[in-house]
C-alpha cells in the first residue's frame, strides 16, 4: 500500500527511509525532531542488493519495528526489493503492515533538481507533524542553500563545460544538463535499451569511429552501478587517448567526505575539474595546444612538464596524491575569455593551463614563463615590472613571482602557485623579486613528462622528449648568481685554492 499518513508529533519521529537519499534530507530538514535510518546499502544500486537488504533489516529490526514513518521511492530503485523486504519483516514478526509515504520527485542529480527532491520531503514532514513547521521550512531553506553553494561558481563553468565525455546513462543528465559536458557516447547494462549501449558496444564503435572520442578527457562511471567502463578507458588508451576513469555517485555516504546530497554534487563536479581541450565555438583561443604526459607519479615528488607553444616554457608539480598518470596542457589565448575580467596594466600574454586527462587536487605547482625583452622595452618599464595572475574565485590574483635573469633577448621569471585556471602575464609595477638559487637534495626522484605539441593548424603533429631538470616548489633560500657574477668568481676562486691545496 502507498500512502501518506500523518503521525501526531509527541516525540522525535523516528522515520525509515529505504535509502541515504531519502534520509540526508529528513536529517538535515527535521533536525531534532527526527531521528532517521536508511535501509539500503549506499554503495550498489537499492535493486541490485538482493539478501543485504534482509541483513541491513536485522541490523536495525529494533527501530524499524516501533518507526513512526516509512519513506520511499516510487520507482523500480526501491519496488523490487527494499519494499517489500521491509514489509515481510514487518508482517512476519510483527504481524503488522507497512504504510509507506512516498517522496514524489524521483531525481537529484542536479542543484535544481535536489532543491524539489528536499522541498517534497519537507511537505511531507510538515504533513506528519504540523506543530513543527516553522523549523522545517527553515531547515529547508537552509538545506537548499547548501545545494546551491555546491553549484558551479562562474570559474568552474569555464573549466567544466564542454569537455568530451563518456557517460553511464543513469548520470548523462547530471553531465549534460548542469555540467553542460559534451556527451559523445553513453553506456549503460545489458538490459538498457536492448543492450544497444552497452560497453562492448561502444568499445566497438571507439575503433570505427576513433576521431569522434579524440578528445575525450573522462569516461564517468556510476558508482552504485558498478565497474562498468573499464574497457571502455583501454579501448581509448589503446588508440593514444588519455581518458581517465572516474566515478560520479548518486547517493549520500557513499564514498568518504560525502556525507549529504549537496556533497554528492560537490564530488561529481570535482572529478571532471579540468579546462577543456577543444575550444568552443567563438572561444579566444589562438594557438594550439601544448600537452606534456607523466607517468608513475609519486607523492610528494616532483614533476617537470615541459611546452613549448606560449610564454610559459615549464610547469612543475609535487602532488600530495599517488598518480598513474597525468597530462598537462597549455596555451596562449589571443584576448581575455569570455566571463573572465579584463585586466587593467599592458599584459603580455593570457594564458590556459590546467591538467588535461587527469584530476589533479592538493599540489603545489611552479611556473616559468619567458617575456621578450623588447617588448618589457617598449612598455618602459623593468624587467622586475612583471608578474604571473590567476584568475580565481572570480578575480585577478598577483601570483608570488621571481625575475631569474635576461638571456638571449628574453627575460625569465618564476612563479608559485596551488591550483590552474587561466593567467596572464602583465605589468605589475616591483611584481618581480630577484630569485635565489635553490637548494636541491641529494636524492630527488624527477619524472619527466613526454611533450606532445598539438596544433590547431595543418602541421603535422610531432611527439618529443623533453628532457627536464630538477626543481623544487619550495621557496628557494640561497642567492642565486649569474655565471659572472662576483659570488660566482669568488666561489670558483676559492674551489681552485682548495683543490691546489689538495694536490
Amino acid at each position: 500500500m502507498i500512502c501518506t499518513l500523518g503521525v501526531p508529533a509527541v516525540a522525535a519521529m523516528d522515520i525509515v527511509a529505504t535509502t541515504s537519499v531519502i534520509a540526508d534530507p529528513v536529517q538535515a530538514i527535521g533536525g531534532d525532531h527526527v531521528n532517521v535510518i536508511a535501509v539500503a546499502d549506499p554503495t550498489i544500486c537499492p535493486h541490485m542488493q538482493g539478501d543485504i537488504i534482509d541483513s541491513r533489516i536485522q541490523m536495525q529490526k529494533d527501530f524499524i519495528a516501533s518507526a513512526d514513518l516509512f519513506m520511499a521511492h516510487d520507482s523500480s530503485m526501491d519496488k523490487p526489493v527494499v519494499m517489500p523486504a521491509v514489509e515481510k519483516f514487518m508482517k512476519s514478526n510483527y504481524g503488522k503492515n507497512v504504510t509507506w509515504t512516498v517522496v514524489g520527485a524521483q531525481d537529484w542529480s542536479t542543484p535544481e533538481k535536489a532543491k524539489v527532491f528536499a522541498e517534497d520531503v519537507k511537505d511531507i514532514l510538515i504533513a506528519a507533524d504540523g506543530a513543527n513547521a516553522t523549523a522545517y521550512e527553515a531547515n529547508c531553506e537552509a538545506y537548499c542553500d547548501a545545494i546551491d553553494a555546491a553549484d558551479l561558481t562562474d570559474e568552474e563553468k569555464i573549466r567544466v563545460k564542454g569537455q568530451d565525455v563518456i557517460v553511464m546513462v543513469w548520470q548523462r543528465e547530471a553531465a549534460e544538463s548542469w555540467l553542460d559536458l559534451n556527451v559523445v557516447a553513453v553506456f549503460g547494462p545489458d538490459f538498457y535499451m536492448g543492450g544497444q549501449f552497452t560497453p562492448a558496444k561502444v568499445v566497438d564503435d571507439i575503433a570505427s569511429n576513433p576521431e569522434k572520442y579524440r578528445n575525450v578527457k573522462y569516461v564517468i562511471e556510476n558508482m552504485q552501478s558498478g565497474e562498468m567502463a573499464k574497457g571502455i578507458e583501454e579501448a581509448l588508451h589503446d588508440r593514444g587517448i588519455g581518458a581517465d576513469r572516474v566515478i560520479f555517485t548518486n547517493f549520500p555516504k557513499s564514498l568518504a567526505g560525502v556525507e549529504s546530497i549537496p556533497d554528492v554534487l560537490v564530488h561529481n563536479k570535482e572529478t571532471v575539474m579540468a579546462s577543456p581541450v577543444t575550444p568552443a565555438a567563438g572561444d579566444s583561443g589562438s594557438g594550439g595546444w601544448d600537452t606534456a604526459l607523466a607517468t608513475g607519479i609519486a607523492a610528494g615528488e616532483t614533476s617537470e612538464f615541459c611546452f613549448q607553444g606560449c610564454a610559459v616554457m615549464k610547469v612543475v608539480i609535487v602532488p600530495e596524491e599517488e598518480m598513474s598518470s597525468l597530462t598537462m596542457t597549455a596555451r596562449e589565448l589571443s584576448s581575455v575569455p569570455a566571463g573572465v575580467g579584463e585586466i587593467e596594466n599592458a599584459t603580455y600574454q593570457y594564458l590556459e593551463v590546467g591538467p588535461g586527462f587527469g584530476n589533479l587536487e592538493n599540489c603545489n605547482a611552479t611556473f616559468e614563463f619567458a617575456v621578450d625583452e623588447a617588448w618589457i622595452v617598449g612598455q618602459g618599464i623593468n624587467t622586475t615590472d612583471i608578474a604571473l595572475q590567476r584568475y580565481h574565485d572570480g578575480a585577478w590574483q598577483t601570483l608570488r613571482t621571481e625575475y631569474l635573469g635576461t638571456e638571449g633577448g628574453v627575460a625569465k621569471y618564476r612563479a608559485y602557485c596551488t591550483g590552474f585556471s587561466y593567467f596572464a602575464i602583465t605589468v605589475v609595477q616591483g611584481g618581480a623579486v630577484a630569485a635565489v638559487a635553490e637548494e636541491i637534495p641529494a636524492e630527488t626522484t624527477v619524472t619527466t613528462a613526454t611533450t606532445i605539441a598539438q596544433t590547431t593548424s595543418s602541421e603535422t603533429t610531432k611527439a618529443t622528449a623533453t628532457v627536464g631538470t630538477t626543481a623544487t616548489t619550495v621557496p628557494p633560500t640561497t642567492a642565486q648568481q649569474s655565471p659572472l657574477s662576483p659570488v660566482s668568481l669568488l666561489t670558483a676562486a676559492a674551489l681552485a685554492v682548495f683543490l691546489l691545496r689538495r694536490t
